[in-house]
C-alpha cells in the first residue's frame, strides 16, 4: 500500500503500462509460457516471527519490514530482527498483530495494529511511541484497529481505522475524527476504512470495508472541508462495496481499484479514470479464467517496469502481461519452489527488482525478476504438457522453430516455445516405427527437417516429424556395414554431407545415399565431434583427441586412414590439460577451444600451443561440458558449477548460477545449443534453461549498505548510526556486522571495510559481512563499509560509523605533563642522595643475596637427592610422572623463587621500603599462582574432580595458575549456572586449557580474556591481543589446533577460530544440548 503513494508522488520512476507485446530481442523480464518460476521463501523456520505476512514495507535505508500476527520483523537479507510487545517496557510495540506499515518523510516507521492502536518507531533510538484510544480524551485515537496511514504535504497524518478517519496533528498531538453520519450525505459512506490514497488535487481517496466488516464503496474526501463524495456504480464498475487497495496508474490519470480484503466479499478489479468517468472492469469470469472463485483481490503494486501485480484471497498471485492479459501464478504442492500458498495478501516490489508476496499462513515469498531472464523449464507432475523429464541431454531445431530435446528417461521430446508445451516420443516395444530406446544422448537436424536421434544402447534413429515414423539403425554383428556400436554419443555432418556417428567403439560414417556404414574403431570412446578446417576432430573419454584429415582420400578407407592425436603429457605443460574432451569449438579467429575435465583449453593450430584456463583463472569448476559462441564473440561454457561467459579479449569470466535463474548448477554433456534466434539452450539434471546472451542485463543499482550490529566482547550494543560510539580503553575487542540491502542474491553481495585512523587501506572481505578489531589505541576513528551487489556494482560511498576510544588516564596529556613535572622535581631532590647510597646498598644486598642463594642452593641439592632416591624406590604410572613434573616445574620453582625473595625481604625493606613493597607484591603474586597451580594439579590427581567441581571454578583455578606462571593479564568473565554432562565439562575445560597454553607459548600476548556464558546454549570464548596468525597458511595440526578440533568434535561443540596477523586471536566455542 505504501508503494502506490510513491508512484503518485514520483511517477517518473515508473514506466507506463504498455499493452502491446514487447519487441523481439528487447531486454527485460519474460514470463514465457510453461516456464518455471522460482520463489524463495521466508517463514518461521527461517526466523520469521509468524507466517502471516499482513504488511510489507521497504524503508529508505533499504530494510524490509514485515508485519505479522505475532510481531514486527526487520530483514537485512541475512537475518531477521523481531520487535514485540513487552508489558514491562512502555517504549516497546503496543500490540503484536501488525496490519499496516508506513514510512514518513522523516524516516519514522508507523505501525497500524489489530487492537493496539497506532505506533511510531524511531530507527535512531529503536523506541516505539504509542497512540491509543482513551475514552477520557476525545482528542485521542478513535479506534484501536488501524488499517492504513498517510502523511500529507502539510505534515498531517491521516489514519484509517475500523471506526472512521482520524486526522493527527503531530504538533498538538491531537486527533480529529471524521465519521459516517447516516443523516449527512457529505459524510463518509462507512466507518470501516481499509485504504487511503492521495489524489492529485490534495483530496483523499478512501476505500471502505475490511476485516470481516462490509464497507460502502469508494469515497473522495476533501480535507479542507471535511466532506466526502460517494462514487456511484456505473455498469460493472464501482459496484462492489469492499475496497482492499487503491493504486494510481503510472501517469496518474487512472485509478486501479482492488475489491475484496480480509474476510469480506470481493468484486474483481477496476481501472477507473476520474476525470472522464471511463472505467474497465476485470472479474473472475471475464478475465481470470475462473481461477479466482471469490473474485477477492487484496493488494496491488507496480514493479520497476510498470507492470501491475495483484494478490488475491484464494487465487494466488496475478501479473498483468504486456498485452493486457493477466497471468496467474499459483501454488504447486509438487514444486517446493512454487508460490508457498494461493492465499496471498500483500505484494511489494523492492528497489532491486525483487517481488515480495505475503501470504495469510505460509510466510513470505520472494521472486527475483532478474532470474526470469533465464527461462527455465522443468517437469510439472500436475501439467501433462510440461517437460516429461528433468534430465535433458541434447537439443536441436527444425526450420519451423520447434526445438527438439533428448531426454535420459523419456526419449525424444518436441518443444514449442510459443505455447510452452512439450510432446514426448517414447519407445514402444510393440511398435517398430517408434524410437528404438528412451535414453537419447544426441540429436542432429537435417535440412529437410528430419532428425537423427542417437541413443545410449539402442543405436541410431532417423525421425520424420511429418509422419511420426522412426527408422532404426543398429549394430548387427553379422553385418560389417551396420552401425559399429549402439551407444551413440554424438553426431555431425561434414562439408561433403557425410554423417559421422560417434559411439563407444569408435566412429561410423554414413555417406549420402549409402545404405551401410563405414566404421573406424578407436582405442577410446569418442564423446564429442567437431570440424576444424578440413579435419574431423573427435574428443574421447579418457583417450585425448583424435584428428582425421578429410581432404586426404586415404581417410575415407579405415584401413588406410591415419589419425593424429593430441593428448595430455604430465611432463609437458604445453599439452592438452586432460584426456577427457567433452566439447570442441573453432572460433572465427582460428583458435580451437576444447572443454575438458580439467579446464578450458585454447589450441592454436598454427603454433601447436595450448593455453589452459582453470579455477585459478576464475572458472567456478574445471569440468567443461559444453562450448558455444554468441554473436558478440563471447564464449559460453557449461560446467558442473554453473554457466560461464568468457571474454576472450580480457580473459575474464562471468559466472551465472541457479540463484540467477538457471535450472541448477550441474549441466550435462551434449546439452548445449544455439538456436537460429541466437538464444542459448543449456540442459542439466533439473530441466533446461533458455536465454538471450545479448540481452542479459546486470543489476546496475548500487546497493544501500548499513551497519547492523556493534558488539563488544561478543555482546551486542545499542547504537545510533548518526552518533559517535564511545569505548573505554579496556573495551578492546569490538566487532561489526553489516549488510548490503540488495535482496536479489544476498549471499553473493561483496564487502570492503576500513577503520580510518587504524587501517592503512581497504580490507577486501569478499562475501563476509563481519569485521573485528582488538586493542585500538585511544583516539578518534571512523569505521567505513562499502558494498557491491551480486553483479559486482559497488556503492562507493557506503556508510560510516564514528568511534572514540578513551585512553587510560595515564595516557592523557594532563597526567603525562604532571608526571613529567613530578619526575623533574624528584630527580632534582633525590639525585644527590641516590648517588651516595646506591653503592652501599648494592654492596650490602649482594652480600646478603649471595649468602642466601648459597644456603638455598644447598637445600635444593639435598631436596633433589631425596627426590632421586624416592624415584628409584617407587614405580609410578605415566600420568603420575607427568603430574609430578608439572608440580616440580610450576609449583616448586615458584615456591623456591618466593623463598629467595622472602628471605632477603626484611633486609630490603629496612633499606628501601618502596623496593620492599614491590618485592612483597611479587611474593603475593607468586604464592597466589603456586596455590592455583597446586589446586589445578590436585584436581587432575582426582579422576572425578573435573566433573564434580563447577566449570567456572575450574576455569578460575586454571587462569590464576597461568597468571602466576606467565605473569600475563588473564581476565575471566562467567555468567549463569548450569550442570553440564561430564564429558562436555571435561572437554570444555581441556579446550580452554589448550587455548590458554597456546596463548602463553606462542601468541606473545600481554592480555587474554576468557568468557563463559552458561544457559540453554553454552558460549565460551578465549581472546588475546597477541600477534595472531593467518588460518589459511597454518596447518591443521599446528599450535594444537588438530587436538582442539578433535576434542570439539568428540563432544559435539561448534569450534570457530578467527585470527589475522597482528590482530590477535579469538576462539569461540558453542555447545547446545541435543533434544
Amino acid at each position: 500500500m505504501i508503494m502506490r503513494r510513491l508512484l503518485l508522488i514520483l511517477p517518473i520512476l515508473l514506466l507506463c503500462i504498455n499493452l502491446q507485446p514487447a519487441a523481439a530481442g528487447e531486454p527485460g523480464v519474460t514470463f514465457a509460457p510453461g516456464a518455471h518460476l522460482r520463489f524463495e521463501h521466508l517463514s518461521i523456520d527461517d526466523g520469521l516471527s509468524q507466517n502471516a505476512g499482513l504488511a510489507l514495507l521497504q524503508d529508505r535505508q533499504g530494510y524490509l519490514w514485515i508485519g505479522t500476527q505475532d510481531g514486527l520483523n526487520r530483514y537485512n537479507g541475512y537475518s531477521l530482527t523481531h520487535f514485540k510487545h513487552d508489558p514491562d517496557n512502555p517504549a516497546s510495540l503496543s500490540h503484536n498483530s501488525i496490519i499496516a506499515l508506513y514510512e514518513d518523510r522523516d524516516g519514522m516507521v508507523w505501525i497500524g495494529t489489530w487492537g493496539g492502536g497506532l505506533n511510531r518507531f524511531d530507527p535512531a533510538t529503536q523506541h516505539f511511541t504509542r497512540y491509543l484510544p482513551d475514552p477520557a480524551n476525545p482528542n485521542s485515537l478513535g479506534h484501536p484497529i488501524v488499517t492504513d496511514i498517510f502523511q500529507d504535504e502539510q505534515g498531517i497524518y491521516w489514519v484509517a481505522t475500523l471506526g472512521g478517519l482520524d486526522r493527527f496533528d503531530p504538533v498538538s498531538g491531537q486527533f480529529t475524527h471524521f465519521r459516517h453520519n447516516p443523516n449527512d450525505p457529505a459524510s463518509l459512506s462507512s466507518d470501516v476504512l481499509a485504504v487511503i490514497l492521495p489524489a492529485a488535487d490534495g483530496k483523499l481517496w478512501i476505500g471502505t470495508g475490511a476485516f470481516s466488516i462490509p464497507g460502502a464503496g469508494l469515497n473522495l474526501f476533501d480535507p479542507a472541508t471535511g466532506t466526502a463524495q460517494h462514487l456511484e456504480r456505473t455498469g460493472d464498475c464501482l459496484a462492489a462495496p469492499n475496497i482492499a487497495d487503491l493504486l494510481p496508474s503510472a501517469d496518474g490519470a487512472a485509478l486501479w481499484i482492488a475489491y475484496g480484503g480480509y474476510g469480506v466479499a470481493g468484486g474483481g478489479l477496476d481501472r477507473y479514470t476520474p476525470q472522464t468517468g471511463a472505467c474497465t472492469h476485470f472479474d473472475n469470469s471475464q478475465t481470470f479464467d475462473n481461477q479466482i472463485a471469490d473474485n477477492n483481490f487484496t493488494d496491488l503494486a507496480f514493479d520497476h517496469e510498470g507492470v501491475l501485480w495483484a494478490t488475491s484471497w484464494s487465487g494466488g498471485l496475478w501479473r498483468m502481461d504486456t498485452d493486457g492479459t493477466f497471468i496467474g501464478i499459483h501454488h504447486n504442492p509438487a514444486d517446493p519452489e512454487s508460490l508457498s500458498s494461493d492465499n496471498t495478501f500483500t505484494v511489494l516490489p523492492d528497489r532491486s527488482g525483487v517481488i515480495w508476496v505475503g501470504t495469510l499462513s505460509a510466510g513470505i515469498n520472494k521472486l527475483n525478476l532478474d532470474t526470469l531472464q533465464f527461462r527455465t523449464y522443468r517437469h510439472n507432475a500436475a501439467n501433462p504438457k510440461s517437460l516429461p523429464s528433468n534430465h535433458v541431454s541434447a537439443f536441436s531445431e527444425t526450420s519451423d522453430g520447434i526445438i527438439w530435446l533428448g531426454s535420459i528417461e523419456n526419449g525424444l521430446v518436441r518443444f514449442d516455445p510459443a505455447s510452452g508445451e512439450f510432446t514426448p516420443y517414447r519407445s514402444d516395444p510393440d511398435d517398430p516405427n517408434s524410437i528404438s530406446g528412451d535414453m537419447v544422448l544426441t540429436l542432429y537436424a537435417n535440412p529437410d527437417d528430419t532428425l537423427w536421434v542417437g541413443t545410449l544402447g539402442s543405436g541410431l534413429n532417423l525421425f520424420d516429424p511429418h509422419t511420426g515414423i522412426f527408422t532404426r539403425y543398429q549394430n548387427d554383428p553379422a553385418n560389417p556395414n551396420s552401425l559399429l556400436e549402439d551407444q551413440v554419443t554424438n553426431l555431425i555432418r561434414d562439408r561433403a554431407g557425410r554423417l559421422w556417428v560417434s559411439n563407444f567403439a569408435g566412429l561410423s560414417r554414413l555417406d549420402p545415399g549409402a545404405a551401410g556404414f563405414v566404421n573406424y574403431p578407436l582405442p577410446a570412446p569418442p564423446v564429442s565431434l567437431g570440424l576444424v578446417g578440413d579435419e574431423l576432430w573427435a574428443g574421447t573419454w579418457g583417450g585425448g583427441l583424435y584428428r582425421l584429415d578429410l581432404s586426404d582420400p586415404r581417410s575415407l578407407n579405415p584401413a588406410t586412414a591415419r589419425f593424429a592425436s593430441l593428448k595430455n603429457d604430465p611432463a609437458n605443460p604445453n599439452s592438452l590439460s586432460n584426456d577427457g574432451v567433452w566439447a570442441i569449438l573453432q572460433t572465427p579467429d582460428g583458435f580451437v577451444w576444447l572443454g575438458t575435465q580439467a579446464g578450458l583449453n585454447r589450441y592454436d593450430p598454427q603454433t601447436g600451443q595450448f593455453t589452459i584456463y582453470t579455477e585459478k583463472n576464475g572458472l567456478p569448476n574445471a569440468s567443461i561440458m559444453g562450448l558455444l559462441q554468441d554473436r558478440q564473440g563471447f564464449l559460453w561454457l557449461t560446467t558442473n558449477h554453473g554457466v560461464v561467459r568468457f571474454d576472450t579479449q580480457t580473459e575474464t569470466f562471468l559466472v551465472y548460477e541457479k540463484s540467477d535463474g538457471l535450472q541448477g548448477n550441474e549441466f550435462n554433456s551434449n546439452a548445449y545449443f544455439q538456436a537460429r534466434s541466437g538464444d542459448l539452450y543449456v540442459g542439466g539434471v533439473n530441466g533446461f534453461s533458455v536465454f538471450d546472451p545479448l540481452n542479459l542485463r546486470p543489476n546496475e543499482l548500487p546497493p544501500p549498505v548499513v551497519i547492523t550490529d556493534v558488539a563488544i566482547f561478543n555482546t551486542s550494543q545499542a547504537f545510533d548510526p548518526a552518533q559517535t560510539v564511545r569505548l573505554n580503553y579496556d573495551q578492546n575487542f569490538i566487532a561489526f556486522e553489516f549488510a548490503a540491502l540488495d535482496f536479489q542474491s544476498p549471499d553473493k553481495n561483496q564487502y570492503a571495510y576500513m577503520m580510518e585512523g587504524f587501517d592503512k587501506e581497504w580490507v577486501q572481505a569478499g562475501t563476509r559481512n563481519y569485521a573485528s578489531y582488538t586493542n585500538l589505541p585511544g583516539g578518534n576513528y571512523t569505521f567505513r563499509v562499502r558494498a557491491a551487489n551480486s553483479d559486482g556494482v559497488w556503492n562507493e560511498t557506503g556508510t560510516a560509523l564514528r568511534l572514540t576510544v578513551t585512553p587510560p588516564f595515564w595516557q592523557t596529556w594532563p597526567f603525562q605533563v604532571g608526571l613529567l613535572l613530578s619526575v623533574v622535581v624528584l630527580v632534582g631532590v633525590g639525585l644527590h642522595w641516590r648517588v651516595r647510597s646506591v653503592r652501599e646498598q648494592n654492596a650490602q644486598m649482594q652480600k646478603i643475596l649471595e649468602q642466601r642463594i648459597a644456603e638455598r642452593t644447598e637445600e635444593l641439592n639435598r631436596a633433589n637427592e631425596r627426590l632421586r632416591e624416592k624415584a628409584a624406590q617407587d614405580a609410578v604410572s605415566a600420568e603420575r610422572t607427568r603430574l609430578a613434573r608439572d608440580l616440580h616445574d610450576a609449583v616448586t620453582q615458584t615456591l623456591f623463587s618466593t623463598t629467595l625473595i622472602a628471605d632477603v625481604l626484611p633486609d630490603i625493606w629496612a633499606m628501601n621500603p618502596n623496593e620492599g613493597k614491590r618485592r612483597l607484591e611479587e611474593v603475593r603474586q607468586l604464592t597466589r599462582g603456586a596455590l592455583a597451580e597446586m589446586r589445578t594439579l590436585l584436581v587432575e590427581l582426582r579422576p572425578n574432580a573435573l566433573v564434580e567441581v563447577p566449570l567456572p571454578t575450574l576455569l578460575r583455578q586454571l587462569t590464576e595458575a597461568l597468571i602466576g606462571r606467565s605473569r600475563m593479564n588473564i581476565q575471566l568473565s562467567t555468567e549463569g549456572e548450569r550442570k553440564l554432562p561430564p564429558d562436555v565439562q571435561v572437554g570444555l575445560y581441556r579446550l580452554v586449557q589448550e587455548a590458554l597454553n597456546n596463548v602463553v607459548k606462542h601468541a606473545k600476548a600481554s592480555q587474554a580474556v576468557v568468557t563463559l556464558r552458561l544457559g540453554d546454549t553454552v558460549r565460551l570464548s578465549v581472546t588475546d591481543n597477541g600477534i595472531g596468525f593467518d588460518p589459511a597458511v597454518v596447518t591443521a595440526d599446528h599450535l594444537g589446533l588438530k587436538i582442539m578440533r578433535e576434542r570439539a568434535e568428540a563432544i559435539g561443540v561448534k569450534l570457530s577460530i578467527y585470527s589475522e596477523p597482528g590482530e590477535g586471536t579469538q576462539i569461540s566455542i558453542i555447545w547446545q544440548a541435543r533434544d
